[in-house]
């Protein structure tokens, strides 16, 4: 539990809940934190690899047993969860064998370019009504 200064003047407890003075809700038994595009990479791998390692415990799931179902080796799992990297391969197994695969998709979603957001666009390159071949001189005019 983390609790910083003096904001506990101006907070009370309510369920292991911090309940700020404008009603702005502070969770005190969570270690989770928002990732964002300021977070550095090493916080945002040590963040990911507590979330990996809460995931495998919520599924009653011991390193060993992870590791064999996502075939990969127990120090490999270790190191990731302690926020030491790991390859995208890798992370890819754990989420299937946690049955994450869901999660994966929200990672980098799929996006579909209407055609009808295409039609206002200048064309590009060779298709897109430049010349098939390079022009010689005698041809330009």
């Amino acid at each position: 539990m983390r609790i910083i200064g003096l904001l506990t003047r101006f907070c009370y407890a309510v369920r292991g809940e911090l309940i700020g003075r404008y009603g702005v809700l502070i969770n005190i038994n969570s270690d989770i934190m928002k990732i964002d595009e300021l977070t550095p990479t090493s916080t945002m791998l040590d963040e990911l690899g507590r979330r990996l390692a809460r995931a495998r415990k919520e599924q009653d799931l011991s390193q060993p047993e992870l590791a064999e179902l996502a075939g990969i080796g127990v120090a490999t799992l270790r190191r990731i969860e302690t926020g030491s990297g790991g390859q995208l391969e890798t992370w890819l197994k754990l989420l299937k064998a946690l049955g994450m695969t869901s999660q994966i998709e929200m990672l980098l979603p799929e996006t579909l370019i209407s055609p009808m957001s295409e039609i206002g666009r200048k064309p590009s390159g060779c298709y897109g009504g430049g010349p098939a071949r390079p022009l010689w001189g005698d041809e330009r005019k």
